[in-house]
C-alpha cells in the first residue's frame, strides 16, 4: 500500500496561541488494546500522550478508524481539520475545531508531529479502491431523536437506493462503523433539485433547508468520490406498513404517524382537511393513501 501524509498550515498567528506544550487527545477509548492515544480517551492533558521533540509514536494501533486533535493541555487551543478523507488526502483547513480523522486496515505504528503550526500524521492509510460490485451495506443515517438508520439497497455499479426517506434532521451516508463509507457534506444545504457532491470522511453532516420525504440515490466511484440525488418520494403500497385508514378529510394509523403530499412535503399538521394522495410513515414504514 501507498503511503501518505498529511498536513495543513495551521494558523497561529491569528489564533495568538503561546503555549509550548501540546498533546494528543483522541478516541483511544474506543482501542480495546490501549495502543491508539494509549487507551485514554479524549484527554486534552494526558502526559502519557504528550509531544515530545516535536512528535509522539504510537505503536502497534489496530485496524480501525481513529480521530485526534492538537492541544496545548487544554480544550481552549485545540487544532484539526474539518474533514481528513479515510485514504488520507488531505482537505483545506476551514474549520480547526474539526477532528483530524484516519483509518487503518492492519496493524501499524503511527507518528503525529507538530511544531507549533502544522500537524503532520505519518503512516499507511491506503483504504483501497471502492469496489463497485460489492455490497457496503450502506445506510441514510438521519440524527432525528431517536435516530433512524434507513438500510440503502444496493443496486449495482455503485448505486444504492433507499425510498422514502424522512429527512427531518441532519444525516450523513455511512456503514455501521462509519469505515470505509462515511459521506458528509461541505457545510451547505442539500438541494433536492441538484445533484450534491458528497464529502468521503466529511465531519460535517448533510441537512436540508426544507425537510421533507424523499427518494434517495447515491452513486460511488472506484475512486470513492460520490454522488447524492434526491426526488420526491413515490408512492409505496402498504409494503409491510402499520394499519392506516382515512375518513371525511382525515387518515388515522396504529402509531405515531408523519403526513408527506406527492412532493415530499410534511403536511402532518393539515391532517383533517386532506383530500388527495398522501404517502404516511408511521415508524419508520411507508405506505400509500388516498384520501377522500
Amino acid at each position: 500500500m501507498k503511503k501518505f501524509l498529511l498536513s495543513a498550515a495551521m494558523l497561529i498567528a491569528a489564533i495568538g496561541m503561546s503555549a509550548t506544550s501540546y498533546y494528543v487527545a483522541g478516541n483511544g477509548g474506543a482501542d480495546g488494546t490501549g495502543k491508539w492515544c494509549n487507551g485514554i480517551n479524549w484527554d486534552p492533558g494526558a502526559s502519557a500522550n504528550a509531544i515530545v521533540g516535536g512528535q509522539i509514536v504510537f505503536t502497534d494501533v489496530p485496524a480501525g478508524t481513529w480521530e485526534f486533535k492538537v492541544t496545548d493541555g487544554t480544550w481552549n487551543n485545540a487544532f484539526g481539520y474539518d474533514a481528513v478523507d479515510l485514504d488520507a488526502s488531505s482537505k483545506p483547513l476551514s474549520n480547526s475545531g474539526g477532528n483530524v480523522q484516519f483509518t487503518l486496515t492492519s496493524t501499524q505504528d503511527i507518528t503525529v508531529q507538530f511544531d507549533g503550526a502544522n500537524i503532520i500524521v505519518l503512516g499507511n492509510f491506503s483504504s483501497g479502491d471502492f469496489d463497485p460490485i460489492k455490497d457496503y451495506s450502506i445506510m441514510v443515517r438521519v440524527y432525528s431523536t431517536p435516530g433512524v438508520d434507513v438500510p440503502m439497497t444496493f443496486v449495482g455499479n455503485g448505486v444504492y437506493k433507499a425510498n422514502s426517506v424522512n429527512l427531518d434532521a441532519a444525516f450523513k451516508i455511512a456503514d455501521a462503523n462509519y469505515s470505509p463509507v462515511n459521506y458528509g457534506g461541505d457545510g451547505s444545504f442539500v438541494d433536492p433539485a441538484e445533484a450534491y457532491t458528497l464529502l468521503k470522511g466529511s465531519m460535517s453532516n448533510l441537512s436540508l433547508e426544507a425537510p421533507g420525504l424523499y427518494d434517495v440515490t447515491v452513486t460511488i466511484l472506484a475512486d470513492w468520490s460520490a454522488e447524492l440525488s434526491l426526488a420526491p418520494a413515490t408512492a409505496v403500497e402498504n409494503v409491510n406498513a402499520a394499519a392506516v385508514s382515512s375518513a371525511n378529510g382525515t387518515i388515522f394509523a396504529d402509531g405515531e404517524m408523519q403526513i408527506f403530499d406527492l412532493t415530499g412535503k410534511n403536511v402532518t399538521s393539515q391532517n383533517g382537511q386532506l383530500k388527495g394522495n398522501y404517502i404516511v410513515v408511521v415508524n419508520g414504514q411507508s405506505s400509500k393513501v388516498n384520501v377522500q
